[in-house]
């Protein structure tokens, strides 16, 4: 049918192409005849232009639409060719299937057989069974019976150990030792009645000398423990300490090592900035006790410009300050820090010392910001930026910022 439907449909379009080429042939005619009347008929012929354009393209449309059901017919006839092949392996694999399906109903048959006379077997193998259940009925009895005496022999068992634990306590009460494990008992009669007899009086004698304190036991026992726990705490206590005295002597030895390195650097530190501070003269650490390091006072020894050396309390007070600043000053050499804050440090200084101070502040400005609480118009004068606290109303402050420059404008 798809055949068919193709030849038909191929049938169709070459006599639409037949139409279509006599169509060109009529348009073609009316061309020569338009040439002839171009003149006059110039625009008809661009419109007919236009139209001859348009059926090319519907004559192109045309022939690939007839390629492609060309090429669809082709495809129709290898599709065909391909089902007939693959009809004739499914023929040929009905036909194996037909022959297997034949062989298992064979093989089925058999099995069925094999069944039945399993099942006769089973038929016999089930009267043995019955045979032998009426055999085992009166044993499985007799079982049961057995299983009974067993278990009142076993609870029997179980109410002579208990008697005989109890027997062993009752001997290591008395006795203060252990029963052995492994002792042959072969008394007579006779002499078990002895042994009640003197159990008797032993049991008289144990009621005259009274109670006996059996927490005693346990009180020596937990008196002994807490003893015992007591010591090993003792021997940690003794390792902590010998551990803490060794780790204290190394601290000692790594501080003292750093406090000599500290120490000579602060020395030289302090010399620098008191000579640099003081335009000449030297100063000087000095320990009181060089034999106890770590524990020992630092004293600070001067030695002015043109004056022999002398003890830190011997000063002027505005030397004895000065001294004192130029020791900040040296630490601050040795530990630098972000900023420094310094409240009122220069309130001891006499005039020619607070210039050797402003000098000297203006030097470490260069590397450190300093913030100073003062009213000494010198060190003033050094700043960059001066800030006032006002209280223009009771209870609220105002802060009042002035760079150097408008500082001296305000004053005039």
């Amino acid at each position: 049918n798809d055949l068919e439907n193709i030849a038909k449909t191929s049938t169709s379009y070459t006599n639409q192409l037949e139409s279509l080429r006599l169509r060109i042939d009529e348009k073609q005619k009316d061309y020569e005849i338009g040439q002839a009347r171009l003149s006059s008929y110039y625009e008809y012929l661009l419109a007919k232009e236009e139209e001859l354009i348009k059926i090319k393209n519907n004559l192109e449309q045309f022939l690939n639409v007839r390629d492609s059901y060309y090429d669809s017919w082709q495809n129709a006839i290898l599709i065909s060719s391909k089902l007939v092949t693959d009809i004739n392996h499914e023929r040929e694999k009905t036909k194996r299937l037909a022959l297997e399906s034949q062989t298992n109903a064979d093989e089925l048959v058999a099995i069925k057989n094999k069944l039945d006379l399993k099942k006769t077997d089973i038929s016999t193998e089930e009267v043995k069974i019955k045979n032998l259940k009426e055999i085992l009925n009166p044993l499985n009895d007799h079982i049961i019976k057995l299983e009974a005496s067993i278990h009142n022999d076993e609870l029997q068992v179980a109410r002579l150990e208990t008697q005989l634990i109890n027997l062993k306590e009752k001997y290591k009460t008395i006795t203060k030792q252990e029963l052995p494990d492994n002792i042959d008992i072969n008394y007579t009669t006779s002499e078990i009645r002895q042994f009640r007899a003197e159990l008797a009086k032993l049991a008289e004698e144990l009621a005259l000398i009274g109670p006996v304190d059996l927490d005693s036991i346990t009180e020596y026992k937990e008196i002994t423990d807490r003893v015992d726990f007591l010591l090993k705490q003792l021997d940690d206590i003794k390792m902590g300490k010998e551990a803490l005295g060794e780790l204290l002597t190394e601290t000692e030895k790594v501080m003292l090592k750093q406090f000599n390195q500290f120490f000579m650097l602060a020395n030289e530190s302090f010399k620098k900035t008191f000579g640099e501070i003081f335009e000449g003269g030297e100063a000087f650490l000095v320990l009181e006790d060089n034999d106890k390091l770590l524990e020992a006072g630092v004293n600070l020894e001067v030695k002015l410009k043109g004056k022999k050396t002398q003890a830190l309390n011997l000063l002027s007070g505005g030397e004895r300050a000065l001294t004192c600043i130029a020791f900040i000053f040296a630490l601050l050499r040795l530990r630098p820090a972000p900023f420094c804050l310094l409240d009122e440090i220069d309130a001891a200084l006499d005039d020619t010392n607070l210039v050797r101070f402003a000098n000297f502040l203006n030097k470490m400005a260069e590397n450190m910001q300093f913030i100073i609480i003062t009213h000494r118009q010198t060190t003033m004068a050094a700043a960059q930026n001066i800030y006032g606290i006002t209280m223009p109303e009771k209870g609220i402050s105002a802060v009042l910022t002035l760079s150097l420059d408008e500082a001296e404008g305000v004053a005039g």
